[in-house]
């Protein structure tokens, strides 16, 4: 057996370990990667649902709030005596 025969197979096993070695902790890094944007996107698309909710409660009250009457000295044009603008009842 030569010499570089002699070194080649130790430094090929070597590498072959080195190589595998960092593969195994590349596939597992990338592993946990996809769970954590698997567990992103879901909690992603939880927060949007209930946005959407968060968003239609307030709209509802808001819609609620402005067909409440509110007092003639709130709503009232400077040309107008005390009708109040929602109404409709000022000409001005």
């Amino acid at each position: 057996m030569s010499h570089a025969q002699t070194i080649r197979l130790p430094y090929k096993d070597w590498a072959k370990n080195y190589v595998d070695r960092n593969h195994g902790v590349l596939d597992g890094v990338h592993a946990e990667h996809m769970q954590a944007v698997k567990s992103v996107k879901g909690h992603i698309h939880e927060v949007g649902q209930v946005k959407d909710v968060v968003l239609l409660t307030v709209t509802k009250r808001l819609i609620e709030m402005s067909k409440v009457r509110t007092p003639s000295s709130f709503m009232t044009h400077r040309s107008c005596n005390a009708a109040p603008l929602v109404t409709g009842d000022c000409t001005a």
